[in-house]
């Protein structure tokens, strides 16, 4: 996993491709797709900022274009430590039932009627 600066005003392509190819996910982004297209944006149910600059967590395989997302490939990255997505859950994990913490799995709803 790797984290990439995503501008707010590209936020709409990365969205419209993931509604369109269907083939991942984007989340805490929620948005409504319609005969028009992808409306109602949002990111952690505020909307989109076109003016802020949103960090984007990714597999170094998506972020360098695989699976057709080549608008990855231009982004900023973050100069920070690769790590696997398996580490960064266990690591949390571990974190979480040292304090005392019950950990429990709990699948939200990620996708809007689509209309």
């Amino acid at each position: 996993m790797i984290l990439v600066e995503v501008p707010g005003d590209q936020i709409d392509l990365l969205v419209s491709f993931v509604a369109e190819t269907r083939t991942s996910m984007l989340w805490p982004a929620a948005f409504t797709v319609g005969p028009d297209g992808v409306s109602e944006i949002t990111i952690n149910g505020a909307p989109v900022d076109p003016n802020r600059t949103y960090v984007l967590s990714v597999s170094d395989y998506l972020a360098n274009g695989g699976n057709g997302f080549a608008m990855l490939k231009t982004l900023k990255r973050l100069d920070v430590e690769p790590m696997r997505l398996r580490e960064m859950i266990l690591k949390e994990i571990q974190e979480r039932t040292a304090q005392g913490d019950s950990i429990s799995a709990v699948l939200p709803q990620l996708v809007r009627e689509i209309k």
